[in-house]
């Protein structure tokens, strides 16, 4: 029986709001929750966390090939990713035709390079918003976050093989020692969305996916039942991603973020609060993966110009939450015809990360 952890669920939605409006108010000049990167690292420990739950036994066991984890994992993540890919193309398309830039000819190599979540790196800057960016995946800019998904996620599949699910502290501890030779060259932790600073995203994620495996193993026994501690870690967490201090990131990232996950493992729902739970898990992919093609299709035509920046944010994060629902239901339907699964599509559950 599938487990559902909404309370899990409610927090990668929030998540996902959260870079949208980062994304959405810096590019309309505003300096909206400008530490809310931080939620890609949230959407990492909780990939480590459900992925664990949902296929570490199955691969021990051999029940789960390899074969068979990455369709599952592909199926779960490309969809939508290639319809985020899609409306990139157009968008960029019309962006490149801009008088002044020169990435016209560079759209049509990225596209084929993103088909196969390849990093397209070139020294051009592409446009976005009221500026320009330089990103190995110019169509769709968090593209950057499903490759570094995908990488750890074989890591994950053979960790399970070779050990059967130990030494998870070796594996913390080698990325750790990484991860901050990364932060002394590059600066910052936030790193892997730009090509000066990819190779950051490596150990970021292991560290980030494995502290997850680490608090599935012990959520059990570590996690807390109070609703009340599970709120105020939630509620500090989305403060911290509006705190623009490298000390309050890094508490954030090795203290308060975990401490998030485990609060909220045991925690459930029921009624109207689980219904909202399980809505905000089911748009936060869609959110995340299209949210800026959306941008750049609104920001080109969508006729915003006589509104306020704060208005104008605000009104196209609206449109993008409001589109990612029946996304999220199509990828539902799309995924359990691809699985081979019958039956109602109200009664298909969404595979967990």
């Amino acid at each position: 029986m599938k487990v559902r952890f909404s309370s899990l669920d409610a927090i990668r939605g929030l998540a996902a709001i959260a870079v949208m409006l980062l994304h959405y108010a810096g590019r309309s000049g505003l300096d909206w929750m400008p530490r809310a990167w931080m939620a890609v690292d949230i959407f990492f420990i909780m990939s480590g966390f459900v992925l664990t739950h949902s296929y570490a036994q199955k691969i021990a066991e051999g029940r789960l090939n390899f074969s068979g984890f990455v369709k599952v994992r592909l199926l779960r993540l490309m969809p939508l990713y290639l319809v985020g890919l899609l409306l990139g193309y157009l968008s960029m398309t019309s962006s490149c035709n801009l008088p002044g830039m020169t990435c016209g000819a560079y759209v049509m190599p990225a596209a084929v390079y993103g088909m196969f979540v390849i990093p397209y790196f070139t020294e051009l800057f592409w446009p976005f918003g009221v500026g320009t960016i330089q990103t190995p995946f110019p169509l769709n800019g968090p593209a950057w976050s499903l490759f570094f998904e995908l990488f750890v996620n074989l890591v994950f599949f053979y960790w399970i093989v070779s050990t059967k699910n130990r030494h998870v502290w070796r594996v913390i501890g080698l990325a750790l020692i990484a991860l901050f030779v990364a932060y002394y060259f590059n600066g910052s932790i936030n790193g892997g969305w730009t090509n000066s600073n990819f190779y950051v995203g490596f150990p970021r994620v292991i560290y980030h996916f494995f502290i997850g495996v680490l608090i599935y193993t012990q959520y059990q026994k570590y996690g807390f039942n109070s609703k009340m501690i599970a709120f105020i870690s939630v509620a500090l967490l989305i403060a911290t991603f509006s705190v623009n201090s490298s000390m309050m990131s890094m508490f954030t990232l090795f203290i308060l973020a975990p401490f998030v996950v485990l609060a909220n493992a045991r925690i459930a729902f029921d009624g109207y609060a689980e219904r909202m739970c399980t809505w905000l898990g089911d748009i936060s992919y869609p959110l995340y993966i299209v949210h800026v093609p959306i941008f750049q299709f609104l920001y080109l035509f969508g006729h915003l110009d006589g509104l306020t920046p704060a208005t104008r944010v605000l009104l196209m994060g609206a449109i993008a939450i409001v589109l990612a629902w029946p996304l999220a239901i199509a990828d539902k339907i799309l995924r359990a015809r691809l699985s081979g699964k019958s039956g109602s599509v109200l009664k298909v559950q969404l595979e967990k990360y």
